[in-house]
């Protein structure tokens, strides 16, 4: 493209023009161009015109479209909780296969986003997580709890006596086991995505093949859900953070935080990580989560990752510098406002 632009640099200032246009345009607008240098010695108003929305266009994508990195493919339980924190934002997603892919590809920009699980009500939570965010330029900026609905979905004109495998994620068939004793036949096989399951049936058109998966992937890959909500227990929720780049955080957020995550490494003495504690409870802080992990390179020592809740950001900012004296190395992993937490029905 760019050796396009320096031929017609040759052919006079218009051309010149439009070619710098197109270089920084799309493939369709460098065609235009092209064909009206073999046709006219001046480009028409319209090919200026098209050239100019064509750079409009893919600088309104570039700039206001929101990118939202996802571990997974499209259909899965991340990209759902991304709808939930978005809204009617409109935003596209970025597929990736693990979360070290997603935080290792991670985009500096502030239109770029990563939805990352990191527990779940019933399976715990996700540790890895913690050192690839701790060990990022990333900063969570919001949470989401996800109610979680396991599907069995299957091509259309199906009875489930009819099908004989389920595929779909560990941890998804551990929590229908319930529901599969009812079908004794069907043999239940383990797979690396709820939504990768169900994406193979749809795209090969397997019959006699079932996946767990949601909802959503059954609208993308043109499934029937042969029957919902198979979960075993009804209270399965998964929470999301919200991230994103640390040089690309808003300025001026629009709503005030009232919640923080936070990772210290305490001095290894007695009694040292009660004092901290008792130090956040003086000023007011609720302590919800609790989660040690273990520094590499000195064994049975710890990094402590906790999360709290506050009334009063100045309250809490107080908190951090009396606990910051303290502890051998402190990190704000980010401030943000709670999400919201309904019950099943």
């Amino acid at each position: 493209m760019l050796r396009q632009a320096l031929i017609m640099v040759k052919k006079g200032k218009n051309n010149c023009i439009i070619g710098l246009l197109c270089c920084c345009s799309t493939l369709p607008c460098l065609r235009i161009v092209l064909v009206s240098r073999q046709t006219q010695g001046n480009a028409p108003f319209l090919l200026w015109f098209l050239c100019l929305l064509c750079l409009f266009l893919r600088l309104l994508i570039q700039n206001g479209m929101k990118e939202v990195a996802i571990q997974g493919i499209k259909g899965c339980f991340h990209e759902v909780a991304a709808q939930k924190y978005f809204g009617a934002q409109p935003f596209t997603t970025v597929e990736c296969l693990s979360f070290n892919l997603l935080f290792g590809t991670f985009k500096c920009s502030p239109n770029y986003y990563g939805m990352v699980a990191i527990e779940n009500s019933l399976a715990g939570t996700i540790l890895p997580n913690y050192a690839l965010l701790r060990n990022s330029e990333l900063s969570i900026i919001g949470e989401v709890y996800l109610r979680i609905e396991h599907n069995l979905l299957a091509l259309e004109g199906q009875q489930i006596e009819e099908i004989r495998e389920v595929y779909s994620h560990p941890m998804a068939i551990a929590q229908c086991y319930d529901f599969f004793d009812q079908y004794p036949h069907i043999r239940l096989i383990e797979s690396a995505d709820t939504a990768l399951s169900a994406r193979e049936i749809g795209n090969n058109g397997k019959k006699g093949i079932g996946a767990i998966a949601g909802k959503l992937a059954a609208q993308y890959y043109n499934l029937a859900v042969m029957a919902a909500g198979i979960e075993s227990n009804k209270q399965n929720f998964t929470r999301f953070w919200v991230v994103q780049h640390n040089r690309a955080l808003p300025r001026n957020p629009e709503q005030v935080p009232n919640k923080a995550s936070v990772c210290f490494h305490a001095a290894h003495h007695r009694g040292e990580l009660a004092a901290i504690l008792t130090l956040l409870a003086q000023y007011g802080m609720n302590l919800t989560k609790i989660q040690s992990l273990p520094l590499p390179g000195k064994p049975w020592e710890y990094f402590f990752h906790i999360d709290l809740t506050f009334s009063d950001y100045h309250a809490y900012r107080q908190a951090i510098e009396a606990i910051g004296t303290r502890v051998n190395s402190l990190r704000i992993l980010g401030e943000y406002p709670e999400g919201e937490k309904t019950e099943a029905g």
